[in-house]
């Protein structure tokens, strides 16, 4: 994918991270590179609409994450109000995405071949066939690294007084690791035709609606290893040691 691995993961669970073909700074960039005042006044116009429909998005995730680390704190918390939650998470952002593409195919449209290349340039980090991708132990030596899965270990060693107990939830929270692992190395599989698609300016609606579904999936899978996690974490404990392994799972929630 184009997203940094580990920046995948940040934005995964509610994460607000703007979309892939969002060009930093484009408004500036159009500005200073589209010479036809009259089809830069259009492109922008495609643009403000677009920034607009996402900053609401925006601010939706962030209520929805504040309902989902509230759910989340009780242990007794209905599994299948939380799902619902992420679900309504990902209609939400579908619907963001039609509009997306229509406004990438638009301003395409309206731009020459010397103008798209200019604005692209820098914008998209250059991966080659060639690019050496991180394997499973350099990923895996990575994710060790993440404040928040650490956090979650210690919560667990703090937790649980029975050693059995304790052990039950390591064995979990590696099976949650492994899960992540395994997805963040498969992303990069696609990290090479998708940069092609994307700073390709006649590049089609599916090309570019595939990329997209392939993020979508990675959210949906790490959701699912996150809920399941989380079942599993509740199964061992109790109502006096849950608020603090609540709290830790809380980490990997961003708002």
């Amino acid at each position: 994918m184009l997203i940094a691995l580990f920046s995948m993961l940040a934005i995964a669970i509610f994460g607000s991270g703007e979309s892939p073909f969002l060009i930093p700074k484009v408004d500036k960039k159009i500005k200073k590179v589209v010479v036809d005042d009259e089809r830069k006044t259009e492109i922008l116009a495609i643009m403000k609409g677009y920034k607009k429909e996402w900053k609401i998005l925006a601010k939706t995730k962030k209520k929805q994450a504040k309902s989902f680390k509230k759910l989340n704190k009780d242990r007794n918390a209905d599994p299948e109000e939380l799902a619902e939650i992420i679900n309504n998470g990902r209609k939400q952002r579908e619907g963001l995405n039609e509009k997306l593409i229509a406004a990438r195919i638009k301003v395409a449209g309206l731009i020459t071949d010397e103008e798209w290349n200019e604005i692209m340039n820098g914008v998209l980090e250059v991966k080659t066939k060639t690019t050496k991708k991180l394997t499973k132990a350099e990923t895996k030596a990575r994710l060790k690294q993440d404040k928040r899965i650490e956090a979650i270990g210690d919560e667990i060693e703090a937790a649980f007084s029975v050693p059995a107990h304790r052990e039950e939830a390591t064995k979990y929270l590696i099976q949650f690791e492994e899960d992540i692992i395994d997805l963040l190395v498969g992303s990069q599989n696609h990290t090479y035709k998708d940069q092609e698609i994307l700073r390709n300016r006649l590049s089609t609606e599916e090309e570019i609606d595939e990329i997209i579904q392939q993020l979508e999936n990675f959210r949906s899978n790490v959701h699912y290893s996150f809920l399941e996690l989380r079942k599993d974490l509740v199964e061992l404990s109790t109502e006096d040691n849950w608020p603090k392994l609540a709290k830790a799972l809380g980490k990997l929630i961003k708002k």
